[in-house]
């Protein structure tokens, strides 16, 4: 079973070198997790809730290398797949890949 921990671990990894984006998701994913905590959110809506926190900004560097520009609609271009791997790699719950995909892609 896949933790916030290892997903955690996977985009500081992933983003190695540019640590203003890793204290921006970290920044992100720290709010998302008190709010889902005082909304009471169930422990699987939680776990979605905190996994988009996470990689909500993933595709950025391919949207800066592919497009030359970070833009919100090239980043939910080049996210999902990137996500996708990320979060299958890791072995979340086919459930919990779509839901964050769709939500790193709107």
């Amino acid at each position: 079973m896949a933790s916030m921990s290892q997903l955690t671990m996977a985009m500081v990894t992933l983003y190695s070198g540019d640590p203003k984006r890793i204290q921006h998701f970290m920044k992100v994913y720290a709010f998302a997790k008190m709010i889902a905590e005082e909304e009471q959110l169930g422990a699987k809506q939680r776990e979605i809730v905190e996994a988009a926190a996470l990689v909500h900004d993933i595709g950025i560097h391919a949207a800066e290398k592919k497009y030359r520009s970070a833009a919100g609609e090239y980043q939910e271009i080049e996210g999902p797949p990137i996500a996708r791997a990320m979060l299958m790699a890791l072995e979340f719950s086919p459930a919990l890949i779509n839901r964050v995909c769709d939500m790193v892609a709107h």
